[in-house]
């Protein structure tokens, strides 16, 4: 089986997304989007940005539901995406930062600068899982379905997104790393998913012999947005079981697979992010952003193998060792 992964894109900077061919051409059998599906908001007005960020905090509900619903719209529009989402592949995906709401928000903080009040959280979920439920039923042809009333918005339960599907068995769990993150700082024994979704989590990765993949909008460590500043990361890294591997976006760059428990039950993380995310000036693309990134995860009855592909070459393919 093979699982192509990747992350960050914006139809608003790079309409075309050519990565969506190269990865259709391989013939992947799931797809996984890993956060950043579409961007509220990405660079800084000084630079010219037109939704600079932070810029949707200042929004109406009303104006924050039409722009997300905008964003989603545009992107469906992107034929290369389309045409790999209606090749029958199998989806998985999850949200980060900047299709939840705005850069570094948190569902569950309480600074000004990261906290997402109720109003936008409940927008934000249903827009997402309208946009999920288009990719996994709507036709190659068909147009994009009207946005919801802001009134069906607001009754949308104040849930997650996180879920789960098997496949081939492959358990795929993908999940939501935004709607219960509180602040790392200012609350001590902080948490990035929140109790009741780790318990939720390890129930899944304890369940049967196969691989397990975690779908992850943060990367594990390295970034002040990982999960090593919160009690999430050793928590994972004492209760999760040696099959499993964590695929991880954010990051604007691939990184190739790393075992975060060296001496003890594997524990790997793939990054690949930046299918196409131009940085923010236009006649240097590549500072801050990055396009053509992906991963592709091959998985049979007795190797599992990573290959890191971008716009400079292929990397791998990485064997891991269970």
């Amino acid at each position: 089986m093979r699982i192509a992964f990747t992350s960050c894109f914006d139809a608003e900077d790079d309409p075309l997304q050519l990565v969506w061919d190269r990865i259709h051409a391989l013939e992947p059998d799931v797809l996984l989007l890993l956060g950043d599906s579409v961007y509220l908001d990405f660079g800084v007005k000084f630079l010219g940005a037109d939704r600079p960020l932070g810029s949707p905090q200042n929004k109406s509900d009303a104006e924050f539901a039409r722009f997300l619903y905008g964003l989603y719209a545009l992107q469906w529009g992107v034929t290369s995406f389309r045409r790999l989402v209606r090749s029958g592949v199998r989806l998985g995906m999850t949200w980060d930062d900047h299709d939840f709401a705005w850069n570094n928000s948190r569902g569950a903080g309480k600074t000004k600068k990261h906290a997402v009040p109720l109003a936008k959280r409940l927008i934000s979920r249903g827009l997402f899982t309208q946009f999920r439920n288009a990719l996994e039923t709507l036709a190659f042809d068909s147009p994009y379905p009207e946005c919801p009333s802001l009134e069906a918005l607001l009754a949308q339960p104040d849930s997650g997104i996180q879920y789960y599907f098997d496949k081939d068995g492959v358990r795929f769990v993908l999940l939501d790393g935004r709607t219960f993150r509180q602040d790392p700082l200012n609350e001590p024994g902080s948490l990035m998913h929140g109790p009741d979704q780790l318990e939720w989590l390890f129930g899944l990765l304890a369940e049967g012999p196969g691989i397990k993949l975690v779908g992850s909008g943060s990367v594990l460590q390295g970034t002040d947005e990982a999960w090593d500043k919160y009690l999430d990361y050793e928590w994972f890294l004492s209760k999760a079981p040696g099959n499993v591997v964590v695929l991880t976006g954010d990051i604007h760059k691939n990184k190739p697979p790393r075992n975060h428990r060296p001496l003890g039950l594997p524990l790997y993380e793939i990054t690949a992010s930046g299918a196409a995310r131009p940085g923010p000036l236009k006649n240097k693309p590549g500072l801050l952003g990055a396009s053509g990134n992906f991963g592709i995860l091959t998985v049979s009855q007795d190797a599992v193998s990573a290959t890191l592909y971008s716009a400079a070459g292929n990397a791998g393919p990485y064997p891991l060792v269970f």
